[in-house]
């Protein structure tokens, strides 16, 4: 009776069209389980990690380094674990993911020191890391509105710092004035739906937005 195929069985050409099912810790696994596995020719896998970055990251393809499994590897790894969210500007209604605080901005100081302080608090002219980012996970895709800025999760969750509507930020009718948000808040959903930050799932997971 003959034996059944196993995996190694396969032409590489299949194997390699496999791997991109697999997420990185996965195909670390793999890799590692026999000899034949474990060599450049799979472990650097340039269409696997190319892959990787530009759908775990929003990074633009480069066809330059297309075929450099290693630069694309080791360009997971940094933004995996190095990332960081800088803003700077105008961090009118907080959009910047400062701390914002106008009561104490009008009380603090003579009337000149409180103007500067103000101009101060209310520009970051040199890059400041955002608050609150750190329990998110990999950020994978961020965009800046008029007045807000939003993040968008690896797991497929929005975040939103500032006010979506700036127009109406101001009204004491409904809608009502809106809270600015100094640090992420998380997109609501309807009652009955999983929100990604507490587990992942398909339906509900946001892959782009604008």
């Amino acid at each position: 009776m003959a034996e059944a195929p196993t995996l190694l069985d396969l032409p590489v050409d299949i194997l390699h069209l496999i791997f991109p099912y697999l997420d990185a810790p996965s195909f670390l696994s793999l890799t590692s389980t026999c000899k034949d596995l474990h060599q450049p020719l799979f472990l650097q896998d340039s269409a696997y990690w190319s892959y990787l970055v530009r759908n775990t990251f929003r990074v633009p393809n480069q066809p330059v380094v297309q075929q450099d499994g290693l630069r694309w590897q080791r360009l997971f790894k940094r933004l995996l674990t190095q990332s960081r969210i800088y803003t700077w500007g105008k961090n009118d209604k907080a959009c910047l993911g400062h701390s914002y605080d106008p009561e104490n901005r009008r009380s603090v100081g003579p009337p000149g020191v409180r103007r500067i302080n103000a101009l101060r608090r209310g520009h970051n002219c040199w890059p400041e890391e955002m608050q609150g980012t750190a329990g998110l996970g990999v950020i994978s895709d961020i965009q800046c509105g008029g007045w807000s800025t939003t993040l968008l999760t690896a797991k497929g969750a929005l975040y939103v710092t500032g006010v979506l509507d700036g127009l109406q930020a101001n009204y004491r009718h409904p809608p009502y004035m809106q809270s600015p948000k100094t640090e992420p808040t998380p997109l609501i959903f309807p009652p009955g739906y999983p929100h990604p930050y507490d587990r992942y799932d398909s339906s509900t997971a946001i892959k782009q937005f604008s």
